[in-house]
């Protein structure tokens, strides 16, 4: 029986290898291998390789570290893997970086109330209010607050401002 190789790696050396040896990889250079790193980590993602993912869409951070949709895919992979609190870190790079925006915010904010929910084992804001601490429930308003700063309406954020950010 054939074992079945992965293509990504060849498709590193055809790619980013040329860069490499000539020993002149400018910043356009750096940030178009930047972005190839980031769609690699994109593919992985969505063939579950969170691992793999991570590892690529980092090294793309480390090329292009001023690049805040990075910081966004890196918080996605980490939702998708289940890593909510690592998330959660992703998309305060981002904002911090400056992708202060509906996007930004409407993930942290969910993503922050689904750890929250995960943490205490309930799946609404009513059995989450029962149980959530006062430190967390700050920390979720205050997301919650700033998320409709910027715009964000959602059905689920509203729902959790009205039970838990009284």
């Amino acid at each position: 029986m054939k074992t079945q190789l992965s293509v990504l790696p060849l498709i590193v050396l055809i790619f980013i290898a040329p860069h490499c040896r000539s020993g002149r990889a400018g910043k356009g250079d750096t940030s178009q291998r930047a972005a190839f790193y980031a769609k690699m980590a994109d593919t992985e993602m969505r063939r579950q390789l969170y691992a793999d993912a991570l590892q690529h869409i980092d090294q793309a951070i480390l090329m292009d570290n001023a690049n805040r949709q990075f910081y966004m895919q890196r918080g996605d992979i980490n939702v998708a893997a289940g890593h909510l609190s690592a998330a959660v870190k992703n998309y305060d790079e981002a904002i911090a970086k400056g992708k202060n925006d509906a996007e930004a915010w409407k993930v942290r904010t969910t993503t922050l109330l689904r750890l929250y929910q995960q943490q205490y084992g309930v799946d609404n804001a009513v059995l989450l209010e029962k149980k959530i601490s006062e430190r967390e429930r700050h920390a979720l308003c205050n997301s919650i607050r700033a998320s409709q700063e910027v715009g964000v309406q959602d059905e689920v954020i509203q729902q959790a401002q009205v039970v838990l950010c009284k």
